[in-house]
């Protein structure tokens, strides 16, 4: 199943030498001392010891999986409910092989191969639509695992990355070979959907809402077959779960096509359901829920503390203890019984444009469908801007945020209500915070700096 294609490497020089008998209720780490890969595609055994391989009852591989505590295993859900199949496989048809590093050695030191439990496949998966929306599933193991130096969990809650890694067994684009008996890897970029859809439009229908494209386009991409298997990024020397490998496009005469870009399942959008799902372990034998929502809170923290995105204009710092507002901020009204200004704050690390309301003191950004209200945030001051609903006057963009993959938010606004509001442009529409929700709307003015 996937082949993982890649041409020179060199990593993971982060990873300090640790003891076996250190607390391995840490998420995220590799107990095996230092490694590199360079020049090569290969991984050095205990590197990723939270990659697991899935397999049939007679040992057949068909999917990767991503250990995240003593009992759960993270896969997609096509590997257990195919699209266009009116048959789910079952838990006693699947082993976990975990801690495995060549498929063909099956005495080979440190391996387990677990039963299953049970299969929790997510509410939201449709195997008779060609989207791939909702493609995650959870495994429960029979017994606790033991944690080794080649078995341990990877963390949740992904923070921000521009790139990732997705490491597994899948066949090459060849069709006459059936997958690896070594794990491969490939540094994969992570891209926003939009960007993905400029380069190959076939990708729409196979994406949604809750998945996020990555690879490279230029023959380095995953491949059919390595289903289920994790992308990982890293955040301060640990390891966190960003996506699960979900599809690909095909190639006339390969299993897939590697200079194309494949689809993830997003992580960040389904850690509610996995979180409930590992609700009734304990510390004894998983990372503890606790833990995944520490680290979590810790990430955003540091987003939101981090130094303010090189952009275009001047933002000052303002929070709801203040009064007034900076002198020549930017309103996106002029209607002085409800004045409305260009602010910009963060959230799940997007850094967003919205709509400042003196009178209600509040702060509003929109995200995935929803209105936020932020405490703090940086308005806009500058006077040498115009409103614009020209898009074609030449006239330079005001950006006023990026979101978390690098694509540059805009600063817009659409009359709504009697009234103009503030948003953030993206792919030529402005979404708004308005009544709760996030509203869009393809009439629109944008922020310009005058000529």
């Amino acid at each position: 199943m996937l082949f993982l294609k890649l041409f020179a490497i060199i990593f993971i020089n982060f990873i300090s030498f640790c003891s076996v008998n250190s607390d391995l209720n840490n998420c995220g780490k590799s107990l095996v001392g230092k490694g590199n890969i360079i020049g090569g595609s290969q991984v050095p055994r205990g590197v990723f010891p939270w990659s697991t391989a899935l397999v049939k009852s007679d040992g057949q591989f068909f999917c990767g999986g991503t250990l995240i505590s003593k009992t759960k295993i993270i896969t997609a859900a096509h590997c257990i409910h195919e699209k266009h199949s009116t048959r789910q496989t079952t838990a006693h048809e699947i082993r976990v092989l975990l801690g495995v590093y060549d498929l063909n050695d099956q005495y080979e030191v440190g391996r387990f191969t677990a039963a299953v439990k049970s299969i929790e496949i997510h509410p939201d998966w449709n195997p008779n639509i060609v989207s791939f929306d909702a493609d995650i599933a959870i495994i429960t193991l029979e017994e606790p695992v033991q944690f080794t130096k080649y078995i341990q969990p990877i963390c949740l809650n992904s923070p921000v990355s521009s790139k990732g890694f997705v490491v597994g067994y899948g066949k090459s684009e060849d069709l006459l070979k059936n997958h690896e008996n070594i794990p491969k890897i490939i540094e994969t970029p992570i891209h926003e959907n939009a960007n993905c859809f400029l380069k190959n439009q076939q990708l729409v229908s196979i994406s949604s809402s809750r998945t996020f494209c990555g690879g490279s386009g230029d023959g380095q991409g995953v491949c059919t077959g390595d289903s289920g298997s994790g992308l990982f990024v890293i955040y301060q020397q640990t390891f966190y779960l960003r996506g699960i490998v979900s599809s690909s496009l095909f190639k006339f005469g390969q299993s897939c096509d590697v200079d194309s870009y494949s689809v993830f399942t997003d992580i960040s959008h389904f850690n509610g359901w996995i979180l409930d799902n590992l609700g009734n372990l304990t510390n004894s034998n998983s990372v503890s829920i606790n833990e995944y929502e520490r680290k979590f809170k810790e990430i955003q923290q540091s987003l939101e503390n981090q130094k303010p995105i090189r952009t275009t204009g001047v933002w000052v710092q303002w929070s709801k203890f203040k009064e007034g507002v900076p002198e020549n901020a930017v309103r996106s009204n002029y209607d002085d019984n409800d004045k409305y200004y260009v602010h910009r704050a963060y959230h799940e690390g997007d850094l967003i444009p919205g709509k400042f309301a003196i009178l209600e003191r509040k702060s509003y950004i929109s995200y995935d469908g929803k209105e936020y209200i932020k405490d703090n945030s940086e308005l806009l001051t500058h006077t040498n801007y115009v409103w614009s609903d020209n898009r074609n006057d030449g006239l330079q963009l005001i950006d006023g945020g990026e979101d978390k993959y690098g694509t540059k938010l805009y600063i817009c606004r659409v009359a709504h209500k009697e009234t103009w509001v503030g948003g953030k442009l993206l792919n030529n529409f402005c979404y708004f915070p308005w009544g709760g929700e996030e509203l869009n709307s393809s009439l629109y003015q944008a922020l310009k700096r005058k000529s």
